[in-house]
């Protein structure tokens, strides 16, 4: 687990930090690495605690094998300001270029930083040509994911974010993306603090029809643990 910390620090310090302005440079090192421990600090005190996972681990042949994937997140407002036409910023295809020259293994690609969103999908064009563009470079496409939020009371926009998930599954089958991460809810909604099964009850429900929508199409669904 050491080595594993010591060379994600690795990565931040010597193969992302430099190319960012010295601002911008000294904030997200900062955080990066603070979080790194986090992380790392929790793996350990679960691994000693003997923690009840919520389901078995992997059992796999041989030992274990960590590939690296930067999460398009990462690059935030550049994405967004390439997709919202405020700037040159940074498109999906510069992202993917990032994470060849710094020997990434992967890269997963949230679909608000596709063209379009959130009014229209990305064409089969679009799509098959960032596939490619991940082949060419050597880089699998981890994941993708989606904002969503089935803690809202209304029916009807839960039933809009329930179609967009399924929808977005169709994009992760045409791009090689095994899994599709959601939310499970933003917050309670409002006057709603003491009906929590309620709550959960129909957000439970939401999910298991974007699940077995996507068991049948070979995708699986990962939920998000913030937002």
């Amino acid at each position: 687990m050491s080595q594993l910390y010591n060379y994600q620090r690795f990565i931040i310090e010597k193969q992302i930090c430099p190319f960012l302005n010295k601002k911008k440079q000294s904030f997200y090192c900062h955080f990066m690495k603070k979080l790194l421990l986090i992380s790392f600090i929790a793996g350990i005190l679960l691994v000693n605690n003997n923690a009840t996972f919520a389901q078995n681990p992997i059992q796999r042949k041989g030992s274990t094998y960590f590939r690296i994937s930067l999460q398009s997140y990462a690059f935030n407002k550049l994405l967004n300001d390439n997709v919202k036409g405020r700037g040159k910023g940074m498109s999906l295809y510069d992202l993917m270029d990032f994470c060849a020259e710094n020997n990434f293994d992967a890269v997963d690609l949230t679909d608000y930083y596709f063209p379009g969103y959130p009014d229209k999908l990305p064409t089969d064009e679009f799509i098959y040509d960032v596939k490619r563009r991940a082949y060419e470079l050597g880089l699998s496409i981890s994941g993708t994911g989606i904002r969503n939020d089935f803690s809202n009371p209304a029916p009807a926009k839960r039933a809009a974010d329930v179609k967009h998930v399924k929808e977005w599954v169709e994009v992760a089958v045409k791009m090689g993306a095994p899994v599709v991460r959601i939310f499970s809810g933003a917050k309670l909604p409002e006057g709603s603090e003491n009906k929590w099964d309620s709550v959960a009850n129909y957000m439970a429900a939401d999910i298991k029809e974007c699940v077995a929508y996507a068991k049948e199409r070979g995708i699986m669904i990962a939920v998000q643990n913030h937002g």
